[in-house]
């Protein structure tokens, strides 16, 4: 497991927002359980917001975002008289309604508000719009980036990516090559040490 670091814009005090940014399958989502579990840090997801959305227009309201996880590639939701995954149905809303008609930075403006004020330590392990990122970044004194790459682990068919603006953030690059306990022992190590 190999760590870069930049510390591009950090200004040393505590770093109170997390953003966890790389492709599907890098290991965003068991370093954001790791901290969760282990150090009692609250997670959450851009896409939480979206897929609650959804559920609520497509009649499945109340159900939690990752409710439909298992079958989201199968047609099982009815929005008009379309036929939609819940793959497609996500894409559609956030794409082709929310993003053109409130702006990009959409659900991140939606968590800042549900987190504006809170001391805690925020780790958001979807992060791969960066105006999202931004609108949620403002209501946080300190903002850590953590980009992961994993081998054959690509953003290819995803609209999300790696932000190649810089940031005024602390950053660290992670290349996760390595096995579960390594990613464990890198998450408390480093991303918790950058916390305290």
């Amino acid at each position: 497991m190999e760590i870069c670091t930049s510390n591009r814009g950090y200004s040393g005090g505590n770093i109170t927002l997390v953003l966890l940014n790389g492709p599907p399958g890098c290991g965003k989502d068991t370093i954001g359980e790791i901290l969760r579990r282990d150090h009692n840090m609250q997670t959450d997801k851009f896409a939480r917001v979206l897929k609650e959305e959804v559920h609520h227009i497509v009649g499945h309201g109340g159900k939690p975002h990752d409710f439909f996880e298992e079958v989201k590639n199968e047609k099982i939701f009815s929005w008009g008289n379309l036929c939609l995954t819940p793959r497609q149905a996500y894409i559609m809303y956030s794409e082709g309604y929310i993003k053109p008609l409130y702006g990009a930075g959409y659900f991140g403006d939606v968590l800042a508000r549900q987190y504006n004020g809170t001391k805690d330590h925020l780790v958001i392990t979807d992060s791969g719009f960066l105006e999202e990122a931004i609108s949620l970044s403002k209501c946080f004194d300190e903002v850590l980036v953590v980009r992961i790459y994993r081998n054959d682990k690509t953003f290819d068919g995803d609209s999300r990516s790696y932000w190649k603006k810089p940031l005024d953030f602390h950053e660290i690059s992670l290349y996760n090559d390595g096995s579960i306990e390594e990613l464990k022992d890198y998450a408390e190590r480093f991303i918790v040490q950058n916390l305290l």
